[in-house]
């Protein structure tokens, strides 16, 4: 029994109708058309190489594509996939000299290809905003050891820069765990689509002066208004339960009504204490832990690092945080909220006093 017999006449005409209104739009497609690339979602197995194409969806902006909705007013991780494989595949040429440039939610030009098809030209003017799944296009890349999605020029190596060149570099030289780690990140970073040329260390080694200062100098300035966000920040940032954090916590109580510099010096001697009983409020005291500069880069290049660093845990990394993002607060009596972090980062820029911190694994293996 053929369809047409059992399909009522409305059916068979919506059906006509409906193909003959894509006709009509694949036909208007005969020119450079938009299209928001998802480059998290390849569309074959094959590992992308300097000779083959790379595959990924795109999802149009013109009508033939408007009943799709926009996966980025999607929550859930599931709904959000399945609506971005309705969209075009979409390949960019091999020899695009912007291979480099496959970001999730940018805009692209391209042309359609036949069928369900496109293929990508360039990318449109603009920055990439979006970060579906909490990541780009670099995480799912990384597993199977493919090569990540938007490989970046071989010749086009990402230096480190050190706040503190001199003490930083003997820093490095000191302690080989920090050297082990650097070599690894840039070297994993490379092989994605960040468009830095370096990165930035805020922080490594850190003596009691140097956590003091960092802790309270861009935080308090001896008024109400930045004593109730620094003292918000330390129970976030160090937690309200260990013996170490309530003993700083009480200092800072106990300085409400201070200065900047008179803040600082108390909580420095407070930990003078605890360093000659051997207790150490912050990683960096134990020359463990980094601050990596995220405040002037692209929300992207910001979400690669992140994306390679979390490949890192179990090797070179043992925890990790985005601070002053993931752990946002609207004002310092709110609690803190993730999601909306992340939206006020990517739409309004830096947040004060944001960065990335991590911990390192002193016996990190060799740079892969």
């Amino acid at each position: 029994m053929s369809l047409s017999s059992i399909a009522t006449a409305a059916l068979r005409a919506a059906g006509v109708s409906e193909l003959t209104f894509k006709e009509a739009v694949r036909k208007d497609l005969t020119g450079n058309i938009t299209v928001v690339v998802y480059s998290k979602y390849t569309t074959e197995e094959e590992i992308p190489t300097d000779s083959n194409p790379i595959w990924v969806r795109a999802r149009s902006i013109k009508d033939d594509q408007a009943h799709l909705t926009d996966p980025e007013a999607i929550s859930d991780p599931t709904r959000q996939r399945k609506e971005i494989l309705k969209s075009y595949i979409a390949y960019l040429d091999a020899s695009s000299p912007f291979r480099g440039q496959l970001l999730n939610g940018r805009r692209w030009s391209a042309t359609w290809d036949g069928g369900n098809t496109v293929k990508l030209i360039s990318p449109e003017s603009g920055e990439s905003t979006m970060s579906l799944g909490n990541t780009g296009g670099a995480m799912g890349a990384f597993s199977g050891k493919k090569t990540p999605l938007g490989n970046r020029a071989a010749n086009t190596a990402i230096q480190v820069v050190y706040a503190a060149d001199a003490n930083m570099r003997a820093q490095v030289a000191k302690f080989p765990h920090y050297k082990v780690f650097l070599d690894a990140f840039i070297d994993k970073l490379a092989q994605t689509a960040f468009s830095q040329t370096s990165i930035k260390v805020n922080s490594m080694f850190r003596t009691t002066t140097d956590q003091a200062r960092a802790m309270a100098r861009t935080r308090f300035f001896g008024n109400q208004k930045t004593y109730n966000s620094f003292y918000s920040w330390f129970n976030t940032t160090y937690g309200t339960n260990s013996s170490k954090a309530k003993q700083i916590r009480t200092v800072i109580e106990a300085n409400k009504s201070s200065t900047g510099p008179q803040m600082e010096a108390a909580i420095k001697a407070r930990l003078d204490l605890q360093v000659k009983s051997g207790v150490y409020l912050s990683g960096h005291m134990k020359n463990g832990a980094f601050d990596l500069h995220t405040g002037s880069l692209p929300f992207q290049d910001v979400i690669l690092m992140l994306e390679v660093l979390e490949t890192m845990k179990k090797t070179h990394v043992s925890y990790l945080n985005w601070e002053g993002v993931w752990d946002y607060k609207p004002h310092s009596k709110a609690p803190k909220n993730k999601q909306l972090g992340l939206q006020t980062r990517k739409t309004q820029g830096r947040i004060n006093n944001e960065h990335i911190h991590l911990n390192v694994i002193k016996t990190g293996a060799a740079a892969e």
